[in-house]
């Protein structure tokens, strides 16, 4: 008994002694550091190899969209591309309602020469009889957008005026639900509305919004009204492989104040000259994407979009210094012309990305096919009524009645030879396969029309590329263009009007 009570007395001890040896050897201390900044921007170009496409050898620009140095609310292009050398921007109605682009001295009227697309798929009503681009999304809904010179004939389209893709933002993966409102005021009774949702589900992610825009413009008799939704939704089905289904649209209806002759604008540069002109279009872009990673080293993404929508227009045509005003024979005004177009195409294309060794370096191979189908149904010259507001109904019918069918096939491939770990070599090709047909007749049935083409042709070019530095590098490339000539240049307007038997395609480099 005696020895237990030694050994537990011996115990409690040393226990004590390891406890005050503890609080013995706490100490705190407090290091103060002077403050740090850490400072990195974003890279404004696109990397040599981004998802599925090359851009090495390019001139490319990635604009990450800031609503601090630009204005998203009211779409100001000019405060979007600002910082892209050579690019001429049209701000045709003020609001942003559509977007006019052009590089190299080509036409910016509605990016009529430029591949535009949103997330990889074609947003032109029509790519090849009637390029226009009437679709335009809000700034506000855009991530980044990006921009490929002449080059991007090869892998996206033949265009002279290169490849805009707009990257729609997507969900936030981090939260089940999240929720994005801006409102904006401005001069001119300007109101600017933006909503977005978006989250994540377990496998399965979501993004939309709603955009509206609204005001009375900066002349007289120049209001709009613009509508825009879009909504994405994605299943990531494994660690390899997802498929998404999107759906956009976008409509709005603007009155055209008119033109102005130079007396009129030194007069007063603000003056309307119409009052009851109006234009409105309408476009639905649904879409199906997918992508699957074989490997690290192999990737494929395969896309349908279709494009269905309406192009309208009711407007008094005249010279700016003829006014629209009554007619004492008829005692009312004079009528409208009324102008439609009906769009309803389809495009399917797939790329497959594969990266190989070549030596001890990696090249990179992509290739890929292109189908595409679009019909438009054009009405003009109908003689409308002669009344003040949008109105598309007729007392005459149209004097141009034409159906135009378009089919299209491709296939391109692009590699890039690296030489050394800086130099590099990216040559392209691409074959274009183009169907055309118009029918239907002109000027009230009296000119009947039936027109065929087909076409068939390679276009070559070539990159080089030297990586300087991180953010350095010298590059070069040729690429070979091609754009045929479009619908209005094979359908005369009247009876006076011939086609030249030896009109040609437009090519270049």
């Amino acid at each position: 008994f005696f020895m237990k009570k030694c050994c537990l007395l011996l115990l409690c001890f040393f226990v004590c002694i390891a406890a005050k040896a503890q609080v013995f050897f706490v100490k705190t201390d407090t290091i103060r550091v002077d403050s740090i900044t850490i400072r990195d921007r974003k890279p404004t170009n696109l990397p040599d190899v981004s998802g599925t496409s090359i851009f090495a050898g390019k001139r490319t620009f990635n604009l990450v969209l800031d609503a601090g140095k630009a204005n998203l609310a009211t779409n100001n292009a000019r405060t979007i591309f600002a910082q892209i050398p050579g690019v001429n921007i049209w701000d045709m109605d003020g609001a942003g309602l559509q977007i006019n682009i052009g590089t190299r001295g080509t036409d910016t009227h509605r990016s009529i020469e430029t591949n535009m697309r949103q997330n990889g798929y074609n947003i032109n009503s029509d790519v090849f009889g009637y390029p226009e681009a009437h679709y335009t999304p809000p700034f506000q809904a855009i991530e980044s957008i990006q921009i490929v010179r002449g080059s991007a004939a090869l892998q996206f389209g033949s265009q002279y005026g290169g490849l805009v893709n707009y990257r729609i933002k997507e969900a936030d993966t981090s939260k089940f639900f999240g929720l994005e409102s801006e409102q904006t005021v401005g001069s001119n009774r300007f109101f600017n509305s933006f909503n977005a949702v978006g989250g994540k589900v377990g496998k399965i992610s979501y993004y939309a919004y709603f955009g509206s825009r609204t005001g009375d413009g900066w002349r007289p008799d120049a209001a709009f009204n613009y509508q825009a939704f879009y909504g994405n939704v994605k299943y990531q089905f494994s660690q390899k492989g997802s498929i998404a289904l999107q759906f956009s649209r976008m409509d709005y209806r603007q009155q055209i104040a008119g033109g102005l002759t130079d007396a009129q604008f030194a007069a007063n540069n603000r003056q309307a000259t119409r009052t009851r002109n109006f234009f409105s279009p309408e476009i639905n872009l649904p879409a199906l994407l997918f992508n699957y990673q074989f490997s690290d080293r192999t990737k494929l993404e395969v896309i349908s979009n279709l494009i269905i929508g309406q192009r309208n227009s009711v407007q008094y045509l005249n010279n700016a210094n003829i006014a629209d005003t009554i007619n004492k024979a008829l005692n009312t005004y004079n009528p409208r012309q009324v102008d439609r177009d009906y769009y309803s195409g389809f495009t399917t294309e797939a790329r497959l990305l594969h990266q190989y060794k070549l030596g001890n370096l990696t090249s990179t191979l992509t290739g890929g096919i292109r189908y595409f189908e679009e019909q438009t149904h054009r009405q003009q010259k109908g003689v409308g009524t002669a009344g003040s507001d949008f109105d598309l109904s007729l007392t005459k019918p149209y004097g141009i009645d034409l159906y135009l069918h378009t089919y299209n096939y491709a296939a391109f491939a692009e590699n890039i030879f690296r030489i050394t770990p800086q130099f590099s070599v990216t040559p392209g090709v691409r074959y274009e396969i183009i169907n055309t047909t118009t029918n239907g007749v002109i000027v009230n049935a009296t000119v009947p029309v039936s027109y065929k083409g087909n076409r068939n042709f390679p276009l070559f070019g070539t990159g080089l590329q030297y990586q300087v530095g991180q953010n350095s590098q010298f590059y070069g490339n040729i690429s070979q263009a091609y754009r045929p000539y479009i619908y209005a240049n094979v359908t005369p307007a009247d009876q006076l009007g011939v086609v030249d038997p030896n009109l040609k395609d437009s090519r270049g480099y």
